[in-house]
């Protein structure tokens, strides 16, 4: 992957993680994310499923289910996002 490729990922990220809504609040669709960030379809399942999916892994959000429902919706955990993400990239984060 060169270098673009993981500024790009990295802003992704960050962007992504401003856009989720705190642990005490209503959570957001996979779609809307997808929207908010004007994703192509194929941007929406190459890049931001494995953003998310990891931001889950890391503990920094998490995946809602609801019954009955095929959509996802995600928001941050209690910890703080911004701590997590720095702490993952292995790299300090940039004033956007």
């Amino acid at each position: 992957m060169s270098t673009g490729s993981s500024e790009q990922l990295r802003r992704l990220r960050a962007a992504v993680l401003d856009l989720l809504p705190g642990s005490g609040q209503e959570p957001v669709s996979t779609s809307d994310l997808r929207t908010a960030l004007r994703l192509s379809v194929y941007e929406h399942s190459a890049r931001l499923w494995p953003i998310l999916n990891q931001l889950a892994n890391d503990g920094v959000a998490e995946r809602v289910i609801r019954p009955g429902r095929t959509v996802r919706y995600w928001r941050r955990t209690p910890a703080s996002a911004s701590d997590a993400a720095g702490q993952s990239s292995g790299q300090p984060q940039e004033p956007r």
